[in-house]
C-alpha cells in the first residue's frame, strides 16, 4: 500500500488538513497508486504573514522504479496549492507509467 507522509512548514493548519491532503493525494492518483511506494506532501509559508501566493506545495513521488518524482506549486491557500500540485501530478506519473511500461514490453 502506498504511504503519504504530510508535513506542514512555518504553518498552522487545521488537524484535519491532513485527511483532506490524503484523500486528496487518492483521488487524484486513483488506480495509478499501485505504482507508487510513498508520497511526502509538504506545505510551506514562504512569506510569512505578508499574503500573498507564498504557499508553497512540494509533492514528493517514490516509485518502484526510477527517480523520485517532483511538483511544486505556490498560491493563496493551501488547499489550492495542493490541487494545483496534484493536478500536475497525475499526467507526469502516466507519462512515467507509460514510458515504464513501453520501456519493458519492447526490450
Amino acid at each position: 500500500p502506498m504511504r503519504i507522509d504530510f508535513r506542514a512548514v512555518n504553518l498552522e493548519l487545521a488537524a484535519d488538513f491532513r485527511d483532506f491532503v490524503e484523500e486528496h493525494v487518492q483521488t487524484a492518483l486513483g488506480r495509478l497508486d499501485q505504482h507508487v511506494r510513498s508520497v511526502l506532501v509538504q506545505i510551506r509559508d514562504v512569506n510569512g504573514p505578508k499574503g500573498g501566493n507564498d504557499i508553497h506545495c512540494h509533492i514528493e513521488l517514490t516509485m518502484p522504479y526510477g527517480s523520485p518524482l517532483l511538483v511544486e506549486e505556490s498560491n493563496s491557500t493551501p488547499a489550492n496549492a495542493l490541487n494545483k500540485a496534484l493536478h500536475r501530478l497525475k499526467p507526469a506519473l502516466l507519462r512515467r507509467v507509460d514510458a515504464h511500461k513501453n520501456h519493458h514490453t519492447h526490450s
